[in-house]
């Protein structure tokens, strides 16, 4: 299934297999060099998996 890139890559909302982090390319600040961060969209926050295995 091909993903629309203005969308951000995030699992769906009730995947208790991700939790939101600090977007580590800003560090949470949602801007680089003045402009909306990419990784983040602006929001500063990134969903990622939680638990390993």
């Amino acid at each position: 299934m091909p993903t629309d890139p203005a969308e951000p890559n995030l699992p769906p909302q009730d995947d208790s297999a991700a939790g939101e982090n600090i977007c580590p390319q800003c560090s949470g600040s949602g801007r680089l060099d003045g402009q909306p961060c990419p990784t983040c969209d602006g929001t500063g926050k990134v969903m990622e998996g939680i638990g390993g295995g």
